[in-house]
């Protein structure tokens, strides 16, 4: 298969030709360790082909990322172009010999721009006046309708005590989740200061490498569960205290999910083992 240059034409996509990357980018070969330090070892030495088998190889990873900023400001397609950007910057800054996989260091590149490319939209998409007052109504209402119900209200519901459409309460609640994730998330400040430092701990060394690689694990298991049902997903993370989940036994899961004992402990079986079947699953035995 002919190698895949990473060029603006690439990296500017429009929306209506998404599918088509993705379908392209689905019939790359991965590259194992070994090939990964050989390739890094020969971009050193200004081999061209080389970065672009790297980057190429590499370019699903930059999509999985995308996928968790979505609804954000950006489109998809602008997502994943701002990440390939800083795919082609990790390859060109890779170190093989510091003992890191290349993905646990280019994660950082790549979020890191899709991060600031979602900082500068924040600027443009702060909330007007007039929808903060309608959140702060909303907020107000809510709260008494819980206390009233005992349960959070619909939003029929609210709709209905508030004298607003369910349409303009959802664009509210929408608008205003979006810019605050935005501001809770994203680096504020000048954007000099907006670089892959402020993403790492202040620790050097051995500190360092163990947190990219406990980072990179996480971020390695995510994709996995990402093949499974979003049932079988919920399942596993609050069994194995994923997520910021603490640890549940399969009564507490079903009693959560509103499911039997052992329907719970079949769809926890099959998932583990829908898991062992997937060929990408062998990769976390780097990490051990």
């Amino acid at each position: 298969m002919r190698d895949l240059r990473i060029t603006k034409s690439i990296t500017n996509r429009t929306e209506d030709s998404l599918f088509r990357y993705l379908s392209e980018i689905g019939q790359i070969n991965m590259i194992d360790a070994k090939e990964e330090v050989l390739l890094a070892r020969k971009i050193r030495e200004g081999d061209q082909s080389a970065e672009n088998r790297l980057i190429s190889a590499n370019l699903r990873f930059v999509v999985s990322c995308a996928k968790k900023y979505q609804h954000l400001g950006l489109s998809m397609g602008d997502l994943i172009s701002e990440g390939n950007l800083g795919l082609i910057k990790a390859a060109r800054l890779f170190d093989e010999t510091r003992g890191f996989k290349f993905i646990s260091y280019a994660v950082w590149w790549v979020r890191q721009a899709m991060i600031s490319a979602l900082n500068e939209q924040v600027r443009i998409i702060r909330v007007p006046m007039n929808q903060q007052l309608g959140m702060n109504a909303i907020s107000i209402e809510a709260q008494k309708l819980e206390q009233i119900l005992e349960r959070e209200p619909t939003l029929e519901e609210l709709s209905e005590a508030i004298g607003k459409k369910q349409s303009q309460l959802t664009e509210y609640i929408q608008s205003n989740a979006r810019t605050k994730y935005l501001e809770d998330h994203l680096p504020s400040g000048d954007s000099e200061c907006n670089t892959l430092l402020n993403f790492l701990p202040e620790e050097g060394g051995d500190h360092t490498g163990e947190w990219i690689r406990k980072e990179a694990l996480s971020l390695e298991f995510n994709i996995l569960l990402s093949r499974l049902s979003p049932r079988e997903q919920k399942i596993l993370r609050l069994s194995f205290g994923l997520g910021g989940y603490p640890p549940l036994e399969n009564e507490d899961i079903a009693i959560r999910l509103g499911l039997s004992k052992e329907r719970v402990r079949q769809l926890r079986t099959g998932a583990i083992r829908k898991l062992k079947g997937i060929p990408e699953a062998l990769r976390l035995r780097e990490y051990a």
